[in-house]
């Protein structure tokens, strides 16, 4: 059967796309695409401490797999939060806690102005590279991936940031001292951070 759906979602549109052979064991592929939803009206219904959350969500994702077995799940797709007031999701808190007591340069609590995250789906796991969170006084790039059971193991590097009309000779001496690599482990809800 193929179908295709469209619906409201969190102030947004989502469109989804799929083919689905309705016996046992058979395969299927979707295709999804969430346009200007609201990340704080996600947050609201799915995560209520956590009401500080905001931003502009698009997404798409592709996905095909066979069987009832999530193991069997390969895809690939993109997210873009603009902007991305992020202070709050456990991960992102815990590294900004992190670089605060380095006395690193961190953010307001709107803490970035986008985030971007490139991902594939496969081993049971969201594999992300690269993730991109820029802000005006603190950008990261991170990479690896966060398992279907919640585990993660992220690692993220600073990036320089370039305020708007200064030259980009202008911040090179402070690449020297202010470079930090974040390594993030344990779970999405109990993270855990080693600062380089």
């Amino acid at each position: 059967a193929q179908e295709r759906i469209q619906a409201q979602a969190y102030g947004g549109s989502l469109e989804m796309d799929g083919l689905i052979k309705l016996r046992a064991g058979s395969n299927y592929r979707f295709f999804a695409e969430l346009r200007n939803a609201l990340l704080e009206s996600y947050a609201a219904r799915h995560m209520p401490s956590q009401s500080n959350m905001k931003g502009v969500v698009n997404s798409w994702v592709f996905v095909t797999g066979d069987g009832d077995s999530s193991s069997n799940l390969r895809g690939n797709g993109q997210l873009q939060i603009n902007p991305a007031a992020l202070y709050e999701v456990p991960v992102v808190l815990e590294m900004l806690s992190a670089l605060n007591k380095l006395n690193f340069a961190v953010p307001n609590r709107a803490a970035f102005d986008y985030a971007l995250m490139s991902f594939k789906i496969e081993d049971s796991a969201f594999q992300f590279d690269p993730i991109d969170l820029v802000g005006d006084a603190l950008a990261l790039r991170g990479r690896g991936s966060v398992g279907f059971g919640g585990d993660v193991v992220l690692d993220f590097f600073s990036r320089p940031t370039r305020p708007k009309g200064l030259p980009l000779s202008g911040i090179l001496p402070s690449l020297a001292t202010q470079w930090v690599n974040v390594k993030v482990r344990g779970t999405i809800d109990k993270p855990q951070t080693d600062v380089k």
